[in-house]
């Protein structure tokens, strides 16, 4: 059975980032990118309050060698120009799920 709280984020710029932040403390978030991220990411709220946390992130290699379970969602936040071709470096790792 699919867990329904598990998120990707394939594009883990900024607003990739940010929701992540937002998902996170509530569902399995993992942020996938071409280059490896800090364990930990740090964002500043309007408030100008700091937060900082621990947040899955998998390079798009480590997705390829060993693909965990596929995700209830997908978002991806990449600019517009790349979201096709990031789409596509990730297919093969992503299982067809039943309908």
């Amino acid at each position: 059975m699919l867990d329904m709280t598990t998120h990707w984020i394939l594009g883990p710029g900024a607003i990739g980032r940010l929701l992540a932040h937002s998902l996170s403390p509530i569902a399995a978030t993992t942020l996938l990118g071409r280059r490896a991220l800090p364990a930990r990411q740090m964002i500043t709220t309007p408030e100008g309050e700091q937060r900082v946390l621990p947040l899955n992130s998998l390079t798009i290699a480590q997705l390829a060698s060993t693909p965990p379970e596929p995700p209830a969602f997908l978002h991806i936040t990449t600019k517009a120009m790349v979201a096709e071709s990031a789409l596509a470096g990730i297919t093969g790792c992503m299982p067809l799920l039943p309908r």
